[in-house]
């Protein structure tokens, strides 16, 4: 899974800092905030994959905050959780209005929910979580320079030094599919036609 930095801004230093163990071990990097005003000078500095925030905070409240990075294009589209122990209906209506992505009451289940909803937010697969993987890209300015012969040996040679690792080979040299009698490959399947 590639590392991903989350903020999270919490007034309760023991809730800020029980969510930022968590998400530790799930080996994501947490920045911490005890204010509002604290958690917008992060934001814009640190530029966080997703910001949670308890939008009881005092100083400065969470849709207040939500609004601020709504209307700075820096943060504009950044991912923001509400994570409160304010279960109320109007708060929820509140906080989503003002711009957060979503809204977590903190019980029992917020973890799972935060957890899930991170990944979710930021396009990590429960898979890729479990499973892990790797990527490489090779990209060549023209073809017949040998750039599909060499994603053909690569793949191969994880393959077999490597069984359980699952390979995906896609060439983008035209024409697509070109690499298939390479590997052994007789299927039908295209850039098209994968999901």
């Amino acid at each position: 899974m590639p590392e991903k930095k989350i903020l999270v801004i919490d007034a309760d230093v023991a809730s800020r800092n029980f969510i930022a163990r968590t998400l530790s071990e799930q080996k994501y990097e947490v920045i911490q905030a005890g204010s509002g005003k604290e958690g917008l000078i992060y934001s814009w500095r640190d530029r966080p994959d997703v910001v949670v925030i308890d939008p009881t905070i005092t100083d400065i409240t969470g849709e207040e905050i939500a609004r601020k990075l709504r209307q700075d294009a820096r943060t504009a589209q950044m991912p923001l959780i509400a994570l409160s122990s304010d279960p109320s209906v109007v708060r929820i209506k509140a906080c989503l209005d003002a711009g957060f992505n979503e809204y977590i009451t903190k019980s029992g289940q917020a973890v799972p929910m935060l957890t899930e909803t991170i990944n979710r937010l930021l396009g990590i697969s429960n898979a890729a979580i479990k499973q892990g993987g790797l990527l490489m890209v090779i990209l060549s300015a023209k073809g017949g320079v040998g750039t599909s012969s060499l994603c053909a040996n690569i793949a191969m040679n994880i393959a077999q030094n490597q069984p359980e690792a699952r390979v995906v080979v896609a060439d983008m040299v035209l024409p697509i599919g070109s690499i298939a009698p390479i590997v052994g490959y007789t299927g039908n399947q295209n850039i098209v036609t994968i999901p």
